[in-house]
């Protein structure tokens, strides 16, 4: 019970953290976060992947060039593949067709680079 509730913590604590940088700003420092893939360090466009960040009052970029030795990039490759494969399954499985998520990212993309943080706050009630 311990372990458990310690493992709870654990991932309470990194949600905490998570949403603070992305919220307040990350100083500056690097973070990492799982985000909206833009095709940096080879994974996929629209995948939600962890990548190095620098967050500024509700926005991030994703740090760019970080060396990344051969077995990393081989690993990340490896977790990209799988992750691609797991949403082609599920969209395949649940009838949804590749441009449909492709055209959901644009939509989400678009808005983030106009400073909107679409699902960022809910929406207001009608």
């Amino acid at each position: 019970k311990a372990r458990g509730a310690s493992s709870a913590a654990s991932a309470a604590n990194a949600a905490i953290e998570h949403t603070r940088h992305w919220a307040l700003g990350s100083g500056g420092k690097w973070t990492s976060m799982g985000v909206w893939s833009d095709g940096s360090y080879g994974v996929e466009e629209g995948i939600y992947f962890s990548f190095p960040v620098v967050c500024s009052l509700g926005g991030y970029s994703v740090v760019q060039n970080v060396p990344v030795s051969k077995a990393k990039a081989e690993a990340l490759k490896r977790t990209n593949d799988e992750l691609v494969q797991e949403r082609d399954t599920v969209a395949k499985a649940l009838g949804i067709k590749k441009s449909s998520f492709e055209d959901t990212y644009k939509q989400w993309k678009t808005k983030f680079d106009q400073g909107q943080l679409p699902y960022f706050h809910p929406p207001a009630l009608k």
